[in-house]
């Protein structure tokens, strides 16, 4: 397996997109058309590297996930473009499978908003925005003003829009791990960071190996 150190961005995480969010998306900024790339055919092939607390270095696995928009849907009279999710190779990573695909969004002036109403993306600074409520905590997520460029596979991407996000626990602490998404606008995800809310070193780095998108 390859090795490499983290070398674009602050990359921390966290694994929580699992419940519907009763927040609705009201007045958000206007945005440029089609920020996220959303488009039938359109598609991405990520690379995944995963952190070895050994040597404290990330090593590439042996698999590569595609995400594909496969078709739409109409949710209370709103177009929603389904992903798909599919992987090659002799590793797995179960987790990369179901942050990335097999679900829903739209784009919300400003926001990806999947199909059970949940935000998981803003392309706008503002103040931490709520994702998910659950027993223990609050997930949030929060756009990160500082502009970055991500050296990926697939080449070097400047201007890229990066959300964190994390749990904040019933006693108002903060969780150690921190998720973070990278997107680029019309080329959709650059990167991703997936990890445990106890470690501050993300598991799994994602990052784009190859797109296929359609204007």
């Amino acid at each position: 397996m390859n090795k490499f150190s983290i070398f674009f961005f602050a990359l921390f995480t966290i694994t929580f997109f699992s419940c519907s969010n009763d927040d609705d998306v009201s007045n958000p900024p206007e945005e440029e058309a089609n920020y996220f790339a959303l488009k039938v055919g359109n598609s991405w092939k990520y690379n995944v590297y995963r952190f070895n607390g050994t040597t404290s270095e990330y090593e590439e696995q042996d698999i590569v996930i595609t995400n594909t928009i496969t078709g739409t849907e109409i949710i209370n009279d709103e177009t929603y473009f389904i992903f798909e999710t599919t992987s090659v190779g002799n590793d797995e990573c179960q987790l990369c499978l179901d942050e990335l695909g097999n679900k829903s969004v739209r784009d919300s002036l400003g926001y990806l908003v999947d199909n059970t109403g949940v935000k998981r993306f803003t392309t706008q600074s503002e103040a931490p925005y709520l994702l998910i409520q659950q027993d223990f905590g609050k997930i949030f997520g929060q756009y990160q003003s500082t502009i970055t460029t991500a050296q990926t596979p697939a080449g070097s991407f400047s201007d890229v829009d990066t959300n964190t996000y994390f749990l904040e626990f019933n006693d108002g602490s903060i969780s150690e791990g921190e998720d973070s998404s990278f997107y680029r606008e019309k080329e959709g995800l650059i990167a991703k960071t997936i990890s445990f809310v106890t470690s501050p070193d993300p598991l799994y780095i994602l990052t784009l190996l190859e797109s296929n998108i359609s204007d």
